[in-house]
């Protein structure tokens, strides 16, 4: 159990890269056809990112609007997360910058705009302070576990030795 941590932590940390390198990627300003599942979905803003081999990297904050809509034109809330979601993770580092809810799985237009010069990356996935959350929980669950199992099986050896001694030595003599 000892192990156990930092095996799953390690496990869980190459999962969270697969699902970062999968998320879907978008550079913007401009306009794109993202597909969402139905219900929560998070944007990232990626200061750093790569799509299709190029590589995007912002050192400042970028001010933009966007809106995303339906194949109907029925826009969908861009709300801004009630906590921060942050992620560095080989070629990526980003930040949560909205999160909204698909009504069905399909595919969605995102619009957005900067006054800013340049390109940058939105990355559009779900769950991933969950993952983080509990990576980091269930890794220092399993250390502590592993950490008591351990001080268990040394205060159990400690008190047989004591009583192998114990029995070992002879009575006194008068």
């Amino acid at each position: 159990m000892l192990l156990g941590g930092p095996a799953f932590g390690i496990s869980q940390a190459f999962a969270l890269f697969g699902t970062l390198e999968d998320m879907q990627r978008v550079v913007m300003p401009g306009d794109a056809a993202v597909k969402l599942p139905a219900g929560e979905s998070a944007i990232y803003f990626e200061s750093e990112s790569k799509v299709e081999g190029t590589v995007y990297r912002h050192s400042g904050p970028v001010h933009f609007d966007c809106h995303l809509a339906d194949a109907h034109g029925n826009a969908l809330a861009l709300d801004h997360p009630s906590g921060s979601t942050h992620y560095s993770v080989g070629a990526y580092s980003g930040e949560k910058v909205f999160e909204t809810s698909a009504p069905s799985e399909g595919t969605y237009q995102l619009v957005c705009s900067t006054e800013a010069a340049g390109h940058f990356v939105l990355a559009i996935g779900s769950g991933m302070g969950g993952k983080i959350i509990e990576l980091v929980v269930v890794s220092f669950a399993l250390m502590l576990a592993g950490g008591g199992l351990t001080l268990l099986v040394y205060l159990r050896r400690r008190a047989g030795a004591e009583t192998r001694r114990a029995q070992a030595t002879p009575p006194p003599t008068r």
